[in-house]
């Protein structure tokens, strides 16, 4: 656990070992966020890929179009008999 001070201005200095480990460096954009009592600061990814990026992972979506298509093949075969 780290603890920093409030400057007069509202500021806060984020510890080294965190901005590190985050992959943030200065001018880095944070969205803000109240719930429960507690500041949430979240770093704001610069491109959209960076945001979706590890999003689909536990999906299978090769395996989810390749079951579809066969579907699809079935169904034109039985008609076509």
């Amino acid at each position: 656990m780290h603890i920093v001070n409030l400057s007069t201005k509202g500021q806060i200095v984020i510890p080294k070992k965190i901005r590190d480990t985050l992959g943030v460096q200065s001018g880095a954009r944070f969205r803000i966020e109240l719930a429960n009592g507690k500041i949430i600061l979240k770093p704001v990814k610069e491109y959209v890929a960076d945001e979706l990026f590890g999003k689909f992972k536990d999906l299978d979506l090769l395996g989810d179009l390749s079951k579809n298509r066969a579907k699809e093949l079935k169904k034109e075969t039985d008609r076509e008999r």
